[in-house]
C-alpha cells in the first residue's frame, strides 16, 4: 500500500504512482490531474 502524496512530495520521488485521486476544489486540482494524466497516470478528482 502506497502512502498519500502531496504535489511537493511527488516531485522529489524517482517515479510517480500509477493511480491518483486529486482532492480539492481549487483551480490547481484539475490542472494537477491533467498534468498527471499527460504523464501516463490514471487520475480521479473529487471536489470537496
Amino acid at each position: 500500500r502506497e502512502q498519500p502524496s502531496t504535489s511537493q512530495l511527488s516531485t522529489s520521488q524517482p517515479s510517480l504512482p500509477k493511480t491518483w485521486v486529486v482532492i480539492g476544489d481549487e483551480p490547481i486540482a484539475p490542472e494537477l490531474a491533467q498534468t498527471l494524466a499527460r504523464l501516463g497516470c490514471e487520475c480521479a478528482t473529487n471536489a470537496t
